[in-house]
């Protein structure tokens, strides 16, 4: 085994992909940040568009822990004298979080390619059914609010007439 090393496992009790570095003199690093796979993903009924935004909030995880290991693993520059190993460590590290990311993209990249191609025609027909879906249902919300308010000056009305009544009494 190498020097340097990265190994990915799966926690099966969590379903989160965990990856561990080992430095150079052996130590183990900590653990880096545990990826949460969302098990809505495997759910047929969720469109294309939702797995898409998911997949894109898994992207920015990723990119997110892969730039704060490199920062916190990075050892301090040594303009004269660079340490090879820290740099062999380094490189290793950020091939395996660039591995991570071209993972997530090209199954993002799969999802894309499974939306369905739409007409133009079809798509204004589409937006055209919704638009008149739309006008109808504000003309029956403005009915109802017209009942409402009509309701409430009833209401109204009628405190007022108790009140009057409570004067006079």
């Amino acid at each position: 085994m190498d020097a340097a090393t990265s190994s990915t496992t799966m926690d099966a009790a969590t379903s989160n992909t965990l990856a561990r570095v080992t430095l150079p003199n052996g130590q183990a690093q900590m653990p880096m940040m545990p990826l949460p796979i969302p098990q809505t993903i495997m759910q047929p009924q969720e469109d294309v568009i939702s797995q898409l935004h998911i997949k894109l909030a898994e992207l920015s995880t990723v990119f997110f822990d892969s730039l704060g290991c490199l920062q916190r693993d990075a050892p301090p520059l040594d303009v004269h004298r660079p340490d090879p190993h820290a740099m062999d460590h380094i490189r290793r590290t950020a091939e395996a979080h660039a591995q991570k990311v071209v993972e997530v993209a090209k199954r993002m990249d799969a999802l894309i390619d499974t939306i369905p191609e739409a007409d133009e025609a079809e798509q204004c027909a589409t937006l055209a059914e919704l638009d008149a879906r739309s006008e109808k249902l504000g003309a029956e919300l403005q009915a109802q609010q017209a009942g409402a308010q009509a309701t409430l000056q009833g209401i109204r009305e009628g405190v007022q007439q108790i009140a009057d009544d409570r004067i006079t009494l």
